[in-house]
């Protein structure tokens, strides 16, 4: 299927190429004998004024027969490609490039409005939009082809014997089990506790790890993850509601103001709250563009019974 891709494609451009050459002759008032869809031997041809449009049997792309093309031929003939000014000349024989160059464009184009599939990762112009993890190759005996996955397929939901992955969400049907609540539902849990304790611990891990190597040499593998931590800090417990008197409802202005700093990430100057707790005198730093809040549609897992 790839090798019949490639002719298609090859065929195509090298149309594209030779209708560049045949369409600026036209312009310039070049004479053209015949303009061929793939090569001899002919199956049929019909002809337009002048010029002769014929259709071939073989199918490895195009031809165009322009008068003057020989330097003995048409020497005394105004319309021959030999006696037309040499910028002329110069413009018919750019032209199948240029043709090329163009074609790509507007194919390119035409894709990327239509819904072009691009990475998540695309770094040109524009940006990408209903991201979904989509199936791009299926390896030949692979699992994935013995599955009847195809190329094109957008994966929705992962499932195994135990727990199912929603693909857009990233909940678990096991969510509620791990990080058990109250209630059904959205819940508060301490995201903000959850990000800084791990990437705290990760880093104190690390400095360990290299304490470690200087005094015993090897290696050291550091293990942590948000959800580990985030069942550590569940499993503490909350605070009784009548030890929560003196805490304001919502903060100031100036108290936002005085925990924030500004970054300057790819998508420009972020204003956001800062670290806690400084490790490193190294800024944080942004290598994608936050994501804005309503991005993602809210889904929550049924709770068990």
């Amino acid at each position: 299927m790839t090798i019949l891709f490639f002719i298609l494609i090859l065929i195509v451009l090298i149309l594209v190429h030779e209708f560049g050459h045949f369409i600026i002759a036209k312009a310039f008032g070049i004479k053209v004998h015949e303009f061929g869809i793939f090569f001899p031997p002919r199956l049929f041809a019909k002809k337009f004024g002048e010029t002769e449009y014929s259709f071939n049997l073989l199918p490895f792309g195009g031809f165009v027969k322009i008068f003057g093309e020989n330097y003995d031929e048409g020497k005394d003939d105004p319309r021959s490609f030999v006696n037309k000014p040499r910028w002329q000349q110069a413009a018919v024989l750019v032209a199948g490039i240029a043709f090329n160059l163009l074609f790509a464009w507007l194919a390119l184009t035409v894709g990327y409005m239509a819904g072009l599939p691009t990475a998540t990762e695309h770094k040109g112009f524009g940006y990408v939009q209903g991201a979904a993890p989509t199936v791009v190759v299926v390896l030949p005996s692979s699992p994935a082809q013995k599955a009847g996955l195809i190329e094109g397929d957008r994966v929705e939901k992962i499932e195994t014997a135990h727990e199912a992955l929603d693909a857009r969400t990233l909940n678990t049907s096991r969510q509620a089990e791990v990080v058990p609540a109250r209630t059904p539902g959205p819940q508060f849990y301490p995201v903000s506790a959850i990000d800084y304790c791990t990437g705290y611990l990760m880093a104190f891990g690390a400095m360990v790890a290299l304490a470690r190597r200087a005094r015993e040499g090897g290696s050291w593998l550091v293990r942590i993850s948000l959800a580990q931590t985030g069942r550590w800090l569940v499993g503490r417990g909350e605070v009784p509601e009548r030890d929560l008197t003196d805490i304001p409802t919502e903060f100031t202005a100036a108290e936002i103001e005085r925990w924030s700093m500004t970054s300057d990430t790819p998508a420009g100057r972020l204003h956001h709250l800062a670290p806690v707790v400084r490790l490193s005198e190294t800024p944080p730093r942004w290598a994608r563009p936050s994501v804005p809040l309503g991005y993602h549609a809210p889904a929550w897992p049924a709770r068990s019974a």
